[in-house]
Formats: C-alpha cells, structure tokens, sequence
C-alpha cells in the first residue's frame, strides 16, 4: 500500500576522516524527494529529505572511490561523551587483551539481538553479531578508563554494513574489530561513529500509511 508523508534520514557516505580519502563519489536519490546533506552532533554526515506525495517505496544509492590509509585518526582530546580518563595511560596491550577477551567469550549468532539490545545484555548473553561485539568492546574499555567508540562502516569482503571499535591511545583513535579478533590497518570503510549502534543507524524513517516496511541493505568494498 502507497505512504505519504515520508522523511529519511541516511549515514551511507564515507566519513571525512584520516584514515581513507574520497577520490569519487554518487549519490542517487529519486528525483521526486528533497534531500538536503549535513552532519549530526558526532560529525558524521547526513543526508535527509522527504516525499509528501503517495508512493510505493524508496531506494537510494551511493558509489564512488575511497583510498584507504593506515586505520590511524588523530584526536589529542577526546570527547568526554565517549567516556574513559584520557590522562590515564593505560598499556597497549591491556587493549589488544580486551578485543581478544571479547572475542573468545562471545558467540556470533545472527537473530539473537536487535539494533535496541544494550552491550549489557549482549555480555550477559555471550551471544550477538558484529553489533554487540563491538558494543561490548567499547563498555569493557570505558570500565577500564580507555575512551573508546562504536564505528559502523563496510569491510572488505562481506555484503553489509559491519561494526567495530575504535580505541583511543595516547592521542589517536585505532580501529579494533572484536568480531574478527583484530586491530584495523586496512580494508575497512569507515561511514560513521557514536557512542553506540543508535547513533550511527543507516537508515531512520517515519511516513504516513499502513505500509509493511522492510529494510534491504546491500554494501560492495573492493579494491580496484
């Protein structure tokens, strides 16, 4: 059944960052809807809009080209939002620890959690997808006084959005990824960063109808 009154709001475009560079970039909304591009309370950008007439669906899509870096991003002050004690120098591999720790002690199963479960409930569980790995890494590290921060982006290989970490030390963001057992050099597109998975949602929408809304995400990384 046809909607009105639709608005979107989209983090689909590579974030502006260190860590990659946008050499191209597409945007394809249909014609029909406004859009306008900006950045929310984080920095990530944003693309929002709407349609007020009747229609049957909305689909939008973005390609382009990104040279990628070393996954290193300077910060000499953190936010406080992404909690921790930015004095307190805790060692490298208390942080390589924790990523390990998390991985061992949680088991990916997709269907067992939902955008809205906490970190605290995904630990109580031991069980979640990349979401909750991430999200607990960032609790784990925040416990011990280390700034950390929930990423969502597009590694190389799969085909949908993937979440990981990234950790602050001594003046720099690193990218960990708990659901591979890994620090982040290469391979990973990074769309955006908060303090948990409801900040950087993909896709948020309302409209006016009795429409049966579903969501299909579909993402491409590879190197040319």
């Amino acid at each position: 059944m046809p909607v009105t009154n639709h608005d979107f709001l989209l983090r689909c475009l590579p974030a502006l960052c260190d860590c990659q560079t946008i050499e191209e970039e597409h945007l394809f909304i249909p014609k029909e809807y406004w859009r306008c591009l900006s950045t929310d309370s984080f920095g990530n950008r944003l693309v929002f809009g709407g349609l007020r007439e009747e229609h049957n669906g909305f689909a939008s899509f973005c390609h382009g080209i990104i040279q990628l870096h070393s996954y290193k991003i300077e910060d000499k002050q953190p936010s406080g939002l992404f909690g921790g004690n930015p004095r307190c120098q805790i060692p490298w591999k208390v942080i390589e620890d924790l990523n390990h720790f998390v991985y061992s002690n949680m088991h990916y199963c997709p269907g067992t959690s939902s955008v809205l479960t906490t970190p605290e409930a995904a630990w109580k569980s031991k069980k979640g997808v990349c979401q909750d790995f991430a999200q607990v890494l960032v609790m784990l590290c925040r416990e011990e006084g280390i700034p950390a921060r929930y990423v969502c982006g597009i590694m190389e290989g799969e085909g949908k959005t993937h979440a990981w970490a990234e950790i602050w030390h001594k003046g720099f963001w690193w990218g960990f990824d708990p659901t591979h057992d890994r620090q982040i050099d290469y391979g990973y597109m990074k769309i955006a960063h908060g303090r948990k998975a409801m900040d950087c949602s993909v896709n948020r929408g309302i409209y006016s109808g009795q429409g049966v809304e579903s969501n299909y995400i579909n993402t491409i990384l590879q190197q040319l």
